[in-house]
């Protein structure tokens, strides 16, 4: 079988829950002192790219949040200096 020819998914059991998506989750940021500082409300809607940086990062000063995903947001690709690091959950790749 080759790309062209992919399988068709056919559930004929309705009952099947389908799996509600969720989108990406910021919990902390990286503050001026290069300390993880809680912002759990952040809303990153508002920049124009954002980028998983790393899966699963862990950062000892966070012990209770290992296993966060690394997310950079930013406006300019020729500033990205004026961007900011984030620890969240990537999930399904959204944002709401």
């Amino acid at each position: 079988m080759n790309a062209k020819n992919k399988p068709v998914i056919i559930v004929l059991d309705k009952s099947i829950p389908k799996k509600e998506k969720k989108p990406i989750q910021v919990t902390h940021f990286l503050n001026e002192d290069l300390h993880w500082e809680g912002w759990p409300t952040a809303d990153i809607r508002v920049y124009k790219y954002i980028e998983l940086v790393v899966r699963n990062y862990i950062d000892e000063e966070i012990d209770d949040e290992s296993g966060k995903d690394l997310i950079f947001v930013y406006d300019d690709p020729k500033k990205r200096s004026d961007g900011l690091l984030f620890l969240g959950n990537w999930n399904d790749v959204f944002v709401v």
